[in-house]
């Protein structure tokens, strides 16, 4: 699909726009929360703030599995909007990702209230992810691939990461060898995959972290 770009600047810095990255990193938490893949689009809500902080309209997203599980691609996005937690909440097209009793995954989790905080919804993060959740936008995706656990059961060649994306280990990379990650091929690469959620999640949803416990694995 042809990208457009919705917004001119970087949604969180304000800065001018540069030309577009490809960031990627190792998913370690794969409970189809983080990210969140049910119908048309794909959202990045939670977790994984460094990069939600950086990436703008037109950059592209990859996350591998870890190495126990083969390293092989879980989901490619290409981020086609960003907004913030209160926008998310009420905007009409993500209402279906509010999480519920019937929607455990759901991350539309945090309610705007009238004071300018918010309101944490029953979901798949407790109060001890909150402050990594609301300090970057929501990523959104109307042009991604997830494979999930697909990846990890089949193995499939177009399922690796080709020789030009690096693997990642904690945190997230956009180099290798010193050099920005080529986009223009990474986008033609991106275009050999179907499109849509093509798999279920590889994990199990877990429970929330409950304030000052262990905090989530995303």
């Amino acid at each position: 699909m042809a990208l457009e770009t919705k917004i001119p600047f970087d949604h969180k810095t304000k800065s001018k726009r540069r030309q577009p990255r490809v960031f990627v990193y190792t998913i370690v938490t794969d409970a189809g929360f983080a990210p969140n893949a049910e119908g048309t689009y794909l959202t990045l809500a939670t977790c994984k703030p460094q990069i939600r902080e950086r990436a703008q309209v037109g950059d592209i997203i990859i996350a591998h599995h870890k190495k126990a599980r083969g390293g092989r691609v879980c989901y490619v996005m290409v981020v086609t909007e960003t907004m913030w937690q209160d926008e998310y909440y009420n905007d009409e097209r993500f209402q279906y990702k509010i999480p519920s009793a019937t929607n455990p995954t759901g991350d539309n989790c945090y309610h705007p209230l009238a004071n300018g905080g918010y309101e944490q919804l029953p979901c798949q993060h407790g109060a001890c992810d909150q402050e990594k959740d609301l300090r970057a936008p929501v990523l959104i995706s109307e042009c991604f691939t997830y494979l999930g656990r697909k990846s990890v059961d089949a193995v499939e060649e177009d399922h690796e990461l080709p020789e030009w994306i690096p693997s990642c280990g904690r945190g997230y990379r956009v180099k290798k060898d010193g050099e920005l990650i080529d986009y223009r091929r990474t986008l033609e690469w991106t275009a050999s995959f179907s499109r849509g959620k093509l798999g279920e999640p590889t994990d199990k949803p877990k429970g929330r972290c409950g304030g000052k416990g262990r905090r989530g694995g995303c």
